[in-house]
Protein backbone atom coordinates (compact mmCIF):
# COMPACT_ATOMS: atom_id res chain seq x y z
CA UNK A 1 0.00 0.00 0.00
CA UNK A 2 0.90 3.68 -0.44
CA UNK A 3 2.58 5.25 2.34
CA UNK A 4 -0.65 7.75 2.64
CA UNK A 5 -2.94 4.73 2.82
CA UNK A 6 -0.93 2.94 5.73
CA UNK A 7 -0.45 6.96 7.73
CA UNK A 8 -4.43 6.94 7.50
CA UNK A 9 -4.91 3.35 8.29
CA UNK A 10 -2.53 4.05 11.31
CA UNK A 11 -4.35 6.97 12.38
CA UNK A 12 -7.72 5.62 12.52
CA UNK A 13 -6.46 2.78 14.63
CA UNK A 14 -4.95 4.69 17.24
CA UNK A 15 -8.63 6.72 17.28
CA UNK A 16 -10.42 3.66 17.52
CA UNK A 17 -7.54 2.23 20.39
CA UNK A 18 -8.61 5.61 22.17
CA UNK A 19 -12.47 5.23 21.44
CA UNK A 20 -12.24 1.79 22.62
CA UNK A 21 -10.30 2.97 26.15
CA UNK A 22 -12.46 5.75 26.49
CA UNK A 23 -15.30 3.43 26.25
CA UNK A 24 -13.90 0.67 28.63
CA UNK A 25 -13.09 3.17 31.36
CA UNK A 26 -16.65 4.82 30.92
CA UNK A 27 -18.09 1.47 31.09
CA UNK A 28 -16.30 0.71 34.27
CA UNK A 29 -17.21 3.69 36.39
CA UNK A 30 -21.06 3.56 34.95
CA UNK A 31 -21.04 -0.31 35.90
CA UNK A 32 -22.05 -0.85 32.18
CA UNK A 33 -20.82 -3.90 30.88
CA UNK A 34 -21.72 -3.39 27.94
CA UNK A 35 -20.46 -0.17 27.04
CA UNK A 36 -16.79 -1.64 29.08
CA UNK A 37 -17.29 -4.92 26.16
CA UNK A 38 -17.85 -2.96 23.37
CA UNK A 39 -14.79 -0.24 24.38
CA UNK A 40 -12.73 -3.64 24.80
CA UNK A 41 -13.63 -5.03 21.74
CA UNK A 42 -12.65 -1.63 19.98
CA UNK A 43 -9.30 -1.95 21.07
CA UNK A 44 -9.06 -5.49 20.51
CA UNK A 45 -10.33 -4.37 16.30
CA UNK A 46 -7.89 -1.45 16.57
CA UNK A 47 -4.92 -3.97 17.77
CA UNK A 48 -5.55 -6.34 15.10
CA UNK A 49 -6.03 -3.39 12.62
CA UNK A 50 -2.49 -2.48 13.35
CA UNK A 51 -0.99 -6.15 13.66
CA UNK A 52 -2.37 -6.33 9.78
CA UNK A 53 -0.86 -3.08 8.97
CA UNK A 54 2.57 -3.77 10.67
CA UNK A 55 2.27 -7.25 8.73
CA UNK A 56 1.12 -5.45 5.50
CA UNK A 57 4.03 -3.21 5.46
CA UNK A 58 6.23 -6.09 6.19
CA UNK A 59 5.33 -8.24 3.00
CA UNK A 60 4.90 -4.96 1.01
CA UNK A 61 8.99 -4.18 2.05
CA UNK A 62 9.05 -7.87 1.59
CA UNK A 63 7.62 -7.61 -1.95
CA UNK A 64 9.40 -4.96 -2.65
CA UNK A 65 12.94 -6.46 -1.40
CA UNK A 66 11.89 -9.55 -3.98
CA UNK A 67 10.81 -7.10 -6.96
CA UNK A 68 14.49 -5.89 -6.42
CA UNK A 69 16.16 -9.08 -6.12
CA UNK A 70 14.24 -9.84 -9.37
CA UNK A 71 15.08 -6.83 -11.25
CA UNK A 72 19.03 -7.72 -10.29
CA UNK A 73 18.45 -11.24 -10.88
CA UNK A 74 17.11 -10.26 -14.31
CA UNK A 75 19.76 -7.56 -14.82
CA UNK A 76 22.68 -10.38 -13.64
CA UNK A 77 21.48 -12.79 -16.48
CA UNK A 78 20.94 -10.63 -19.08
CA UNK A 79 24.50 -9.43 -18.75
CA UNK A 80 25.77 -13.14 -18.26
CA UNK A 81 23.57 -13.74 -21.85
CA UNK A 82 25.60 -11.25 -23.06
CA UNK A 83 29.15 -12.29 -21.80
CA UNK A 84 28.10 -16.10 -22.95
CA UNK A 85 27.13 -14.89 -26.49
CA UNK A 86 29.79 -12.76 -27.03
CA UNK A 87 32.00 -15.43 -25.85
CA UNK A 88 30.55 -17.60 -28.45
CA UNK A 89 30.81 -15.16 -30.75
CA UNK A 90 34.79 -15.09 -30.40
CA UNK A 91 35.23 -18.25 -30.39
CA UNK A 92 33.15 -19.16 -33.15
CA UNK A 93 35.09 -16.74 -35.30
CA UNK A 94 38.50 -18.17 -33.51
CA UNK A 95 37.60 -21.43 -35.04
CA UNK A 96 36.16 -19.98 -38.13
CA UNK A 97 39.80 -17.75 -38.17
CA UNK A 98 41.43 -20.96 -37.47
CA UNK A 99 39.39 -23.01 -40.40
CA UNK A 100 40.32 -20.34 -42.71
CA UNK A 101 44.02 -20.48 -41.81
CA UNK A 102 44.00 -24.46 -41.98
CA UNK A 103 42.49 -23.98 -45.41
CA UNK A 104 45.36 -21.91 -46.83
CA UNK A 105 48.20 -23.79 -45.20
CA UNK A 106 46.64 -26.59 -47.25
CA UNK A 107 46.00 -24.91 -50.20
CA UNK A 108 49.57 -23.74 -49.80
CA UNK A 109 50.73 -27.69 -49.30
CA UNK A 110 49.03 -28.38 -52.22
CA UNK A 111 50.76 -25.57 -54.17
CA UNK A 112 53.84 -26.44 -53.23
CA UNK A 113 53.09 -29.94 -54.04
CA UNK A 114 52.05 -29.43 -57.17
CA UNK A 115 55.03 -26.56 -58.12
CA UNK A 116 57.42 -29.70 -56.41
CA UNK A 117 55.81 -32.28 -58.99
CA UNK A 118 55.72 -29.98 -61.92
CA UNK A 119 59.62 -29.28 -60.89
CA UNK A 120 60.51 -32.58 -60.94
CA UNK A 121 58.54 -33.79 -64.49
CA UNK A 122 60.49 -30.84 -66.29
CA UNK A 123 63.72 -32.20 -64.51
CA UNK A 124 62.31 -35.50 -65.93
CA UNK A 125 61.40 -34.03 -68.95
CA UNK A 126 65.09 -32.37 -69.62
CA UNK A 127 67.19 -36.01 -68.66
CA UNK A 128 64.72 -37.21 -71.37
CA UNK A 129 65.91 -34.91 -73.95
CA UNK A 130 69.70 -34.84 -73.10
CA UNK A 131 69.30 -38.69 -73.22
CA UNK A 132 67.46 -38.66 -76.43
CA UNK A 133 69.96 -35.95 -78.07
CA UNK A 134 72.71 -38.08 -76.28
CA UNK A 135 71.34 -41.26 -78.30
CA UNK A 136 70.84 -39.38 -81.38
CA UNK A 137 74.41 -37.33 -81.45
CA UNK A 138 75.33 -41.37 -80.96
CA UNK A 139 73.48 -42.61 -83.67
CA UNK A 140 74.42 -40.24 -85.75
CA UNK A 141 78.40 -41.06 -84.82
CA UNK A 142 77.46 -44.52 -85.57
CA UNK A 143 76.02 -44.05 -89.12
CA UNK A 144 78.72 -41.86 -89.77
CA UNK A 145 81.36 -44.44 -88.66
CA UNK A 146 78.89 -47.02 -90.44
CA UNK A 147 78.93 -44.71 -93.89
CA UNK A 148 82.92 -44.15 -94.05
CA UNK A 149 83.23 -47.95 -93.20
CA UNK A 150 80.85 -49.03 -96.44
CA UNK A 151 82.50 -46.19 -98.15
CA UNK A 152 85.92 -47.36 -97.60
CA UNK A 153 84.57 -50.69 -97.76
CA UNK A 154 82.93 -49.92 -101.10
CA UNK A 155 86.05 -48.20 -102.51
CA UNK A 156 88.14 -50.93 -101.41
CA UNK A 157 85.63 -53.27 -103.73
CA UNK A 158 85.90 -50.86 -106.25
CA UNK A 159 89.67 -51.06 -106.43
CA UNK A 160 89.49 -55.00 -105.97
CA UNK A 161 87.05 -54.66 -109.13
CA UNK A 162 89.14 -52.26 -111.31
CA UNK A 163 92.38 -54.81 -110.23
CA UNK A 164 90.31 -57.39 -111.33
CA UNK A 165 89.51 -55.93 -114.16
CA UNK A 166 92.66 -54.95 -114.48
CA UNK A 167 93.65 -58.47 -114.54
CA UNK A 168 90.99 -60.04 -116.50
CA UNK A 169 92.30 -57.41 -119.41
CA UNK A 170 96.00 -58.79 -118.97
CA UNK A 171 94.46 -62.11 -119.29
CA UNK A 172 92.40 -61.55 -122.39
CA UNK A 173 95.33 -60.49 -124.63
CA UNK A 174 96.82 -63.76 -123.93
CA UNK A 175 94.40 -65.99 -124.08
CA UNK A 176 93.45 -64.47 -127.78
CA UNK A 177 97.41 -65.51 -128.25
CA UNK A 178 96.62 -68.30 -127.08
CA UNK A 179 93.64 -69.99 -129.32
Amino acid sequence: MPPQDNAGQARSGLIDSVVGKAKEAAGAVLNNDELAKEGQLRQAEAHAQREASADEAVADARASQATDELTEAQREARAREQQLAARESAETSAAQRQEQQEAAAAEARADALADERQRQAAARAEQDVQSATAQAHQQRVSADVQEQSAERTASELDQQAAAAERAAAALEPTEEATR
